[in-house]
């Protein structure tokens, strides 16, 4: 099971930026690479409010290339999902973030 609260992510790379990025390549503090993505609901017309959660591994490189395939919706299954509202992030909203318990 992963535990997120208190997790502090550094952003390495954001797409489709809309009052936040909504998707997003962050590292970890442990150096691990991650992807979060939020998609865009047509039927709605609104972006999801939750951002699903990918291993992208912990190779810079390896992560990056994990990062663009998954912007072009080759992401397979996420290992979890968090609502959006957990999401504190640095006041430019683009350099780190920290996952908070609501």
């Amino acid at each position: 099971m992963i535990t997120l609260e208190g997790s502090h992510f550094t952003i390495v790379d954001y797409r489709d930026f809309y009052d936040v990025p909504r998707r997003i390549l962050a590292k970890d503090d442990a150096g691990q690479y991650w992807v979060f993505s939020s998609f865009f609901d047509e039927d709605v017309d609104e972006y999801q409010d939750r951002f699903s959660l990918y291993f992208a591994g912990s190779d810079l490189a390896e992560a990056k290339v994990a990062f663009v395939k998954h912007c072009e919706f080759e992401s397979g299954q996420p290992l979890i999902s968090v609502s959006i509202l957990r999401f504190a992030f640095d006041a430019t909203t683009r350099s780190a973030f920290t996952i908070v318990e609501r």
